[in-house]
């Protein structure tokens, strides 16, 4: 399984301050009532990254492959250009994927799948989400199975472990919310990829007002509701008080095999701010 990121990932602090319908057959999807609406369409969104990637261009990159909740919370507040180190790192990115095809498409509210054709790559799909700005970014892109038009396994626990991470990160559990990451979630650098380098790096972060942990503990009633899933990722719409909006990405690792004891198989890989 290979997978690469779309957002420079400075240090696991960073992330982790930064800023329902059913989903259950195949890829139906449902949005929640507080869903943002996208200011383009999905195709578009894979067509810009197709020239981005070609260009090799970092504002163009930045433009598509950068969302803001995986930038410093400093640099996402004031809409700031990107750094000399983030134009670096979009730039390899990008070097990765050349010759990036975008094939069928298909949105789940705020979250859409691209199915890619990337030469000499196992590339296979682009995960995209909503950012704050209404612009479609893209957030991940994996080397799995296609995934536009697939189900989700019969044993998928999706549903159930991003409901309990929801609460874990209100309770300010953070042995669980650890075990309920996926083993290749964003936050899971540095330090953090212990248990007890997570949990410090949360203590450190409990006073950032735009933390997740921070911001979902004020509301007893934010509950994650199902956009849709495929048989490798699902997704879901948090509303949380006051007026805020995040897209939450499950991913389910292809091979028991591959998952740590300490990490669930159908683990959050990350949560995206899309309205504030």
């Amino acid at each position: 399984m290979r997978y690469l990121s779309a957002s420079l990932v400075v240090a696991a602090g960073l992330a982790l301050a930064a800023c329902g319908g059913d989903g259950g057959d195949g890829d139906t999807a449902r949005a929640p009532q507080a869903f943002p609406q996208p200011s383009g369409s999905l195709d578009q969104a894979a067509r810009q990254m197709k020239r981005a990637i070609a260009s090799g261009d970092c504002r163009q990159l930045f433009a598509v492959a950068q969302h803001s909740t995986k930038r410093a919370a400093s640099l996402s507040e004031h809409n700031a250009p990107p750094t000399k180190a983030e134009c670096a790192y979009l730039r390899g990115y990008a070097k990765g994927l050349k010759g990036y095809t975008p094939g069928p498409s298909r949105q789940f509210g705020s979250a859409g799948l691209v199915d890619v054709a990337v030469p000499r790559q196992p590339i296979t799909t682009s995960t995209f989400v909503l950012d704050i700005d209404g612009r479609w970014k893209q957030v991940v892109a994996t080397g799995s199975n296609r995934q536009v038009g697939t189900r989700p396994a019969a044993d998928s626990k999706a549903d159930e472990n991003v409901a309990r991470f929801v609460d874990a990160a209100r309770a300010g559990d953070c042995d669980e919310a650890f075990r309920l990451l996926s083993a290749a979630s964003f936050a899971l650098a540095g330090r953090s990829q212990t248990r007890a380098g997570f949990c410090k790096t949360l203590e450190e972060t409990a006073h950032q007002r735009r933390s997740f942990f921070v911001r979902v503990k004020k509301d007893p009633d934010a509950k994650p509701v199902a956009l849709g899933k495929t048989q490798q990722f699902a997704f879901y719409g948090l509303a949380v008080d006051p007026g805020l909006y995040y897209t939450l990405v499950v991913f389910r690792q292809p091979s028991p095999n591959q998952v740590t004891s300490e990490h669930e198989r159908d683990g959050v890989f990350n949560w995206y701010l899309g309205k504030e």
